[in-house]
């Protein structure tokens, strides 16, 4: 996604991920038919585009967003961000997608997933200890898994809890999913827990529920599921003359609340005329855009950084005559450098002068070159792919839009309307 003052660029690839629930989630499907990029609204220049799951509560998103924008006709809003608040609305209001069967289905695919991933940790970790110690040590395994849901539960309990949620969700919810929990946990702990020892496992359960309910009330980040989706609302309000965008994750429905965390937001203006952002996978597109040359720049800051210092503590410790106070002051401003990421300082200062550079470039550039830019760009993410090991996730033909004030959402090239 390319944004200057005259509008923005969006390009994606049209792969589709799938995840089957068989072997918990892990055997995956590739296609490559989706449409990422839609259009928000009828009439206002506002358009969304979907990376992640390409589903929300089982619904396809394409469908999601047409149901939609029917509901909303003609209505405009003054900003940007109106839009995603209206689209948020909808979703947590919508009896269509958040029925109880649905939000129970939900809520084991998430329990299930989150458990198998805590379940390989676990297993990681304790085919590391029968490594180191060449046998099994069933007591010692589960102080070990013990120790893993602790862990979790604190990584967890750091992560930003969603706001507004009734002040009673916790206990709501546990009364709601009980029986769907309490099965998950027992076929994943019981093996962990002495034979016949029902108080050791309801106090593991006890644990699995804290870090359970933290996975439907707080932010991920700890495992990538798959109901998890990344919307870019982007475009402009009535009374915008650049364009914006706003970013949210949205997981699903679960106790009758949306999760929902708004994850960025950035503007075009007067002092700020372009932007380039990566909305979803972007390691490569990262490196085109100068972290391939990280390290190079990385290693030269720790040299410049470490000769900095050495002039410094040189100058201090001379036998040369110089005056107390500028060996004083020279001490103090070694003590700060030594306290610093100096290397790190040097390196974000390095890599914020070549972003820079680039986008008063981009600030320049016509609507039509924007969309070729970032067309290029998706097309150097598939063939980086083609260089790793890991199952490509970015692929198939790749669809070109241009968004503007006056003109809207129009299409350079979209598989799907080529197709009909």
């Amino acid at each position: 996604m390319i944004m200057n003052k005259r509008g923005v660029a969006l390009a994606t690839d049209s792969a589709l991920s799938v995840r089957s629930p068989l072997d918990g989630f892990s055997a995956h499907k590739i296609w490559h038919s989706a449409t990422k990029i839609h259009s928000l609204s009828e009439t206002a220049p506002v358009a969304v585009v979907i990376t992640g799951s390409t589903e929300f509560m089982g619904f396809p998103w394409s469908t999601v967003v047409e149901i939609y924008r029917n509901e909303m006709r003609r209505e405009t809003y003054d900003e940007l961000r109106s839009y995603g608040k209206s689209l948020l609305e909808f979703l947590q209001r919508s009896t269509i997608f958040g029925n109880s069967e649905n939000q129970a289905r939900h809520v084991l695919s998430v329990v299930t997933e989150g458990l198998d991933y805590v379940s390989e940790k676990i297993e990681a970790k304790i085919l590391r200890h029968r490594r180191e110690r060449g046998g099994v040590d069933k007591n010692r395994e589960r102080a070990l898994f013990e120790e893993i849901l602790e862990d979790q539960r604190q990584l967890m309990a750091n992560r930003r809890e969603q706001e507004n949620l009734p002040s009673d969700y916790d206990r709501a919810f546990r009364l709601r999913y009980e029986d769907i929990v309490k099965s998950s946990v027992y076929s994943k702990c019981w093996t962990y827990t002495l034979e016949g020892d029902e108080n050791r496992f309801k106090g593991l359960e006890e644990l699995s529920w804290d870090i359970i309910l933290g996975w439907f009330k707080r932010e991920s980040g700890l495992w990538s599921s798959s109901g998890e989706s990344e919307l870019a609302i982007v475009g402009y309000g009535e009374r915008e003359e650049f364009p914006s965008v706003v970013v949210y994750s949205i997981q699903g429905i679960a106790n009758d609340c949306l999760k929902w965390f708004e994850k960025s937001r950035y503007e075009v203006d007067w002092d700020h005329q372009a932007e380039l952002r990566v909305i979803g996978q972007g390691g490569a597109i990262q490196q085109f855009l100068g972290e391939a040359d990280r390290r190079i720049v990385e290693s030269l800051a720790q040299q410049i950084a470490n000769a900095f210092v050495i002039v410094l503590r040189n100058l201090v410790s001379s036998d040369k005559y110089i005056s107390e106070d500028i060996r004083e002051g020279t001490t103090k401003i070694l003590q700060i450098i030594e306290s610093l990421s100096t290397s790190e300082i040097i390196t974000e200062l390095i890599m914020e002068s070549s972003r820079t550079e680039m986008l008063s470039v981009v600030a320049s550039l016509p609507l039509v070159e924007l969309a070729y830019t970032a067309e290029k760009l998706v097309d150097f993410t598939v063939f980086r792919e083609q260089f790793d090991f890991h199952r490509p996730t970015v692929g198939g033909a790749i669809d070109l839009a241009v968004l503007s004030k006056r003109q809207g959402l129009e299409w350079v090239r979209s598989t799907q309307r080529n197709k009909s």
